[in-house]
């Protein structure tokens, strides 16, 4: 239960996120492009801020300050980049103040999930390790809380997997046989793997 209201909880927060862009980029796409706003400093911005003309009047210096009493690190560094990017542009479009409204909503409700999401995980990993497996799976490279319990919860107590090949041929991550007859040995991709498996699964291909 605890992973799936995680998965709705990000969710929310992706559409929310995907609507403010959508919106910002129709006055503003210099700070749009400005900022990484699955993050907390850009965000933080919005709330106030939103349009260059608004940002320009406060300043860098303002607007630093303003970003450090709400407990933004670097705060100088995303002031002097919102007004950076709201000096490269002077022309006001139509509906501006309208638009400025419809991000400002989006940018605080983006941060309310983030509270909820931190409380969740902090009840995932809570639960997690209490479950006997645990500190095997945390062993594993990449496998931490979080995605220990995703990995538990699809899985469960493991008794449907005869062993590790199985499991990964359940995530899409090894080939099964499809032997015609006397023949053996031909292989082909999994047709039903589980796709939540393959992300949270220890046995996952690693980047390099």
């Amino acid at each position: 239960m605890l992973v799936g209201y995680r998965h709705d909880l990000i969710a929310d927060r992706v559409r929310l996120i995907n609507r403010l862009r959508e919106v910002l980029v129709g006055i503003c796409p210099v700070l749009e492009r400005a900022f990484e706003y699955r993050k907390r400093p850009g965000l933080i911005v919005l709330t106030g801020y939103q349009t260059p003309a608004a940002i320009r009047r406060i300043g860098a210096k303002r607007l630093a300050d303003w970003l450090a009493r709400r407990n933004v690190r670097t705060a100088g560094v995303f002031a002097d980049r919102a007004v950076e990017a709201a000096i490269s542009q002077h022309t006001s479009l139509p509906g501006e103040d309208l638009a400025a409204k419809l991000v400002k909503g989006p940018a605080h409700r983006v941060l309310e999930p983030d509270e909820r999401i931190k409380e969740n995980e902090q009840a995932i990993t809570s639960l997690f390790r209490t479950d006997e497996r645990a500190e095997i799976i945390e062993s594993l490279p990449g496998m931490g809380p979080i995605l220990g319990a995703e990995f538990l919860s699809i899985v469960g107590d493991m008794t449907s997997h005869t062993d590790g090949g199985h499991l990964a041929a359940h995530a899409g991550l090894a080939p099964v046989p499809r032997d015609p007859g006397r023949k053996t040995g031909n292989l082909h991709r999994p047709k039903h793997d589980n796709r939540r498996l393959r992300t949270s699964s220890p046995c996952r291909p690693t980047s390099r």
